[in-house]
This record gives structure tokens, C-alpha cells and sequence, in this order.
């Protein structure tokens, strides 16, 4: 890949009636990517979702989003292949800072502090037990 590739996210709705015709266009869409010579870095199948308002006269749709690098040059043809999509209910593309292409960090679980045992001699607790006890 080339200096001039930028990290992108696609999130979209899809208006499928199953869930075969929702995972064709997700792997079309992961097709039309790397035709373009673009990278698929992550992504999911589009999975059915309620919506809290209507959208075109719909309650429900799959939503699914794909995550790649491309060259900003080739963008333009990835943005006109969604528009042309008529399963298509709405779409989001966004630029990812580069850095966001790394793993995550793995969280530090703390040390537990163990407080250190002081050694007592028996001689000393036996003392102690006669002042007490007289």
C-alpha cells in the first residue's frame, strides 16, 4: 500500500428481506474494495437491527460496516458503488486516524499488595501472653 492510503470505515443499513441477501452485498462491498487495490482490514455481517424511528417507511434493517485501506484517489469509485446500491437505506463513510489501525492495548491488571508478615519469636508471644494474662 502506498503513502497515499487513508484508513476508512463504511457503516451502512441495508433494506435486505433476508439475511443471505444482506451477506452477498457485505461481500460485494468487501469485493468492490479490494478491486480498487484497497486493503480489508475488519469488518462484520450485516446483522438485523430495530430502529428506534422509521427510515424510508422501515421499523427494522441489517446493519453491517467494513473497515479498509485505500488510496484517497480510488475513494471516489467506493462512494459511487454504494450510491448505485438500491438495498442501500443509508450509508456513512469516515477517515480513521491511522493510528486506530493498531491493536489495543491490553489492560494492566494491578498487583495486590501483600503486606509483609513480621516474624515473632515464641519466646516474645509467651511474655506478652504472661503480662496479660498476670
Amino acid at each position: 500500500m502506498d503513502k497515499d492510503s487513508q484508513l476508512y470505515e463504511i457503516g451502512y443499513i441495508l433494506k435486505a428481506d433476508d439475511e443471505k441477501s444482506a451477506e452477498d452485498f457485505s461481500d460485494s462491498l468487501k469485493e468492490a474494495v479490494v478491486s480498487n487495490h484497497g486493503i480489508v482490514i475488519a469488518g462484520n455481517n450485516p446483522k438485523m437491527r430495530h430502529y428506534a424511528y422509521p427510515i424510508n417507511k422501515r421499523r427494522s434493517g441489517y446493519f453491517g460496516w467494513i473497515k479498509f485501506l485505500l488510496n484517497t484517489e480510488l475513494l471516489g469509485e467506493i462512494k459511487k458503488y454504494l450510491e448505485k446500491q438500491e438495498i442501500i437505506s443509508r450509508f456513512l463513510l469516515i477517515k480513521l486516524a491511522r493510528e486506530t489501525l493498531q491493536e489495543p492495548r491490553k489492560e494492566r491488571v494491578p498487583k495486590k499488595i501483600v503486606p509483609e508478615e513480621k516474624k515473632v519469636d515464641i519466646e516474645e508471644i509467651d511474655k506478652k501472653l504472661e503480662e496479660i494474662l498476670g
